[in-house]
């Protein structure tokens, strides 16, 4: 046989390569190409089926165009490209694992916390007068957010027409989130939520009690189980709740919680059915505001008298606040820790600033040793400036010791404008 590699040029500088052997099948396909099988005969692009390849069952060699070089450098970018995009969805996916990992150990973190804190008598509930009809529609939204993708059908049946109550939104909030999520968490994909809200007489004409049951048609629990539910770290080990996350603390927390705000807390569960969780807590009914007005709206007309010196040493929870309070029309000044709020304070004519926000942990002097500095300052009007303490420790202790160092009051972080405002007004003696 007669080796045959031989490139065949057409006038546009295209070339058709023969790989194989000079054998019958060389026929077959040079007849079916209606190409002519003489080596170094010239072969038109044209006739080359449009220059894709042609291939002969049992034929040992083939027919193609070779692409020319600008095609081979397309063809190696779109290569790059695509390896590029694998590359980075893979450094994707390793991110979003390490974002839920980091995500379900702060949650670990913030369970035993909090946890702490109740067995060490360091919860404070703090009722404010609120719209409990706004306040349950933040709670559907939550249950929505937290249902997120997931095909599960949700029902709410509210009976409870008292509008105003005295309520600890913060824990209240923080009940409602656990059992909303075991609900969603143990709950498979076509199951249902049911929130069932009922208000009933309290002890006396100036109270009422709210009740709240979740029900699910998730995996439930098992008899032997359900005796230990609000324990510290119990969780049933199941198949169905195998891969499912959890530290065992969110029923403890809630039983907790539910009893430091003088509520009860029953629950029922059958395996492979559901549970069933009902919360009873007493609140005192509130009257209507003279006009419902947010704290916000409501001083409005008077923040512009309002200039705010804060201390604040973190350049992003600073600019924060800033922004806060400049889009409520409040000029604010900042100083980046507690020697630079003194000097600021003693520089400006006296009535420059109406209040102090501060910090507690500054580096060079910390809020509680600024605090101390300013009311021993000889000028009386600059020692008696407002003081407010503004830090994410908000245990009672730490209020305590806020108040004792001289400051006015206390507010938490991350800052609620409104809450804050309210503060404000309160010790500026405005009207509200």
């Amino acid at each position: 046989m007669k080796s045959i590699d031989d490139q065949l040029s057409d006038k546009s500088g295209s070339f058709v390569t023969v790989h194989g052997s000079a054998n019958s099948h060389t026929s077959i396909l040079a007849k079916t190409m209606n190409i002519p099988a003489m080596i170094g005969c010239p072969i038109p692009l044209d006739e080359t089926v449009n220059g894709k390849m042609a291939i002969v069952d049992g034929f040992e060699g083939k027919i193609y165009v070779e692409p020319d070089e600008e095609t081979m450098a397309a063809k190696k970018k779109l290569y790059d490209e695509e390896t590029e995009k694998k590359a980075l969805l893979e450094q994707l996916k390793g991110r979003d694992n390490i974002i839920l990992s980091g995500n379900y150990l702060l949650g670990v973190l913030n369970d035993v916390l909090e946890m702490s804190r109740i067995e060490n008598n360091k919860i404070i509930i703090e009722e404010e007068l609120v719209d409990s009809y706004a306040h349950r529609e933040e709670c559907s939204s939550l249950v929505k957010e937290l249902i997120g993708d997931k095909k599960l059908t949700y029902i709410e049946d509210i009976d409870a027409p008292t509008r105003y109550v005295y309520i600890d939104t913060v824990h209240t909030l923080e009940i409602f989130i656990n059992l909303v999520s075991n609900a969603v968490k143990y709950t498979p994909e076509g199951g249902t939520l049911k929130i069932t809200t009922r208000e009933m007489p309290g002890a006396n004409e100036d109270e009422i009690i709210i009740t709240t049951t979740y029900e699910d048609t998730g995996i439930g629990m098992s008899e032997e189980f359900l005796s230990h539910a609000f324990e510290s770290f119990e969780r049933e080990r199941t198949t169905a709740s195998a891969n499912l996350t959890g530290t065992g603390l969110g029923l403890a927390i809630v039983k907790r919680l539910t009893e430091l705000m003088n509520g009860t807390i029953d629950i029922t569960s059958k395996k492979n059915v559901g549970t069933k969780v009902t919360v009873s807590l007493p609140h005192r009914i509130g009257n209507a505001p003279s006009n419902e007005e947010s704290a916000s709206s409501i001083v409005s007309s008077k923040n512009e008298k309002i200039h705010i010196l804060l201390a604040e040493d973190n350049d992003i929870n600073a600019d924060i606040v800033v922004e806060f309070f400049t889009d409520e029309g409040i000029s604010v000044d900042r100083a980046k820790d507690g020697v630079e709020c003194i000097e600021m304070l003693k520089s400006s004519p006296v009535g420059t600033y109406d209040v102090i926000l501060m910090d507690i942990q500054m580096p060079n002097m910390n809020g509680y040793e600024t605090t101390k500095a300013i009311r021993e300052l000889n000028d009386n009007k600059l020692a008696d400036i407002p003081i407010i303490a503004m830090t994410a420790n908000a245990f009672k202790e730490d209020i305590d010791r806020a108040i004792s160092a001289g400051m006015n009051d206390h507010i938490a972080k991350p800052v609620d404008i409104d809450k804050t405002l309210t503060v404000i007004n309160k010790i500026l003696s405005m009207p509200l």
